[in-house]
């Protein structure tokens, strides 16, 4: 649940599964360790805690969006090949939920005549693919194991990602995932009703596992606040921030994050007609992370008042962020 300072954090990462090369990393205390997704997860956690300090808190609530390791050694060497990445992300690290590009689409045998491998391992309910910009079809065998939005129950952030696709769909996309999140936080009673906008899209979007409940009273911890990754070339991004400018703004997505960092004036995150919009460039080396300061309006429902934003590089890893979690899942 949303912890009563109204501050979550929102980590993006791009890290690779291991934490250097194949002979490198032989142990925790190994020098030659270098980022991984096991860094991630470990600056991530003391950035909670160390956030949480200052509003007497054990913990900040976090989300970690883990975009899929498909281009490394370690990877493309492994016998469950891109499978390999459940077996990490969900079985050791019990991430719920990862990123990727449509392409993942047509990597399974069953699903394209061009691939002769077999990735059912990594569909899983424990841990679908987000994607938004994307209609699976039921011919397709990712269909069940596919979300187009991310609701996460710890920070009360409706997360869309839009990659790799062209602007006819990702606008649309977008709106119709954002439909979707505000009818939501209507029937938990969370916002006053607005006038009628259904659409196909929007029963699109139904396919979310989320259960709604109708409250006389309610407060922010029946809310969510919509979050859109943009992951696309910049003359595409740009246009898409002027199509989500002129939604209505009880429509608009409350924060936008290019992970091409395609306009520079916005790698520091900046208020654009009441969306905060955050340009940084990831990469697989850089620890991202937003923090997240929210407040609760009984129209507009949960509001984003401030974004802060914080890199680091993920090696060398201190000694102070190595943790028993850490020492566990180092690879």
């Amino acid at each position: 649940m949303l912890n009563t300072t109204t501050a979550v954090l929102l980590a993006t990462s791009w890290a690779p599964l291991l934490s250097g090369l194949l002979h490198q990393c032989l142990n925790v205390d190994d020098p030659s360790c270098n980022g991984g997704v096991a860094a991630f997860s470990a600056m991530l956690r003391h950035h909670s805690k160390l956030e949480a300090q200052e509003n007497q808190n054990d913990a900040l609530p976090f989300a970690h969006i883990q975009l899929l390791d498909k281009d490394s050694a370690f990877v493309h060497m492994h016998p469950l090949g891109l499978s390999v990445n459940r077996l990490i992300l969900n079985g050791l690290m019990g991430l719920d939920v990862f990123a990727s590009s449509p392409s993942i689409l047509l990597q399974n045998n069953l699903d394209s005549g061009v691939s002769s491998q077999d990735i059912s391992y990594l569909q899983t309910h424990d841990m679908p693919l987000l994607i938004s910009n994307v209609g699976v079809p039921p011919s397709n065998s990712w269909h069940p194991y596919t979300k187009a939005v991310h609701f996460d129950a710890e920070t009360r952030l409706a997360i869309l990602s839009l990659a790799m696709s062209t602007e006819e769909l990702n606008v649309p996309a977008a709106m119709g995932g954002l439909r979707y999140i505000r009818k939501v936080n209507e029937e938990n009673g969370c916002v006053k009703p607005s006038s009628s906008y259904h659409t196909l899209l929007s029963d699109y979007f139904s396919h979310s596992n989320v259960t709604t409940t109708r409250v006389e009273e309610t407060d922010s911890s029946n809310c969510w606040l919509p979050i859109v990754y943009h992951s696309d070339k910049g003359d595409q991004f740009e246009s898409f921030l002027e199509a989500m400018r002129a939604l209505p703004q009880h429509h608009r997505p409350a924060m936008i994050i290019d992970t091409a960092g395609s306009l520079t004036e916005y790698e520091e995150p900046t208020l654009v007609d009441g969306i905060w919009v955050a340009s940084p460039r990831l990469n697989s080396r850089t620890f991202f992370q937003h923090k997240l300061e929210m407040s609760y309006d009984a129209v507009f429902g949960l509001q984003l008042e401030y974004v802060e934003f914080i890199s680091a590089p993920l090696s060398p890893l201190p000694d102070e962020m190595k943790d028993e979690t850490y020492r566990s899942e180092i690879l």
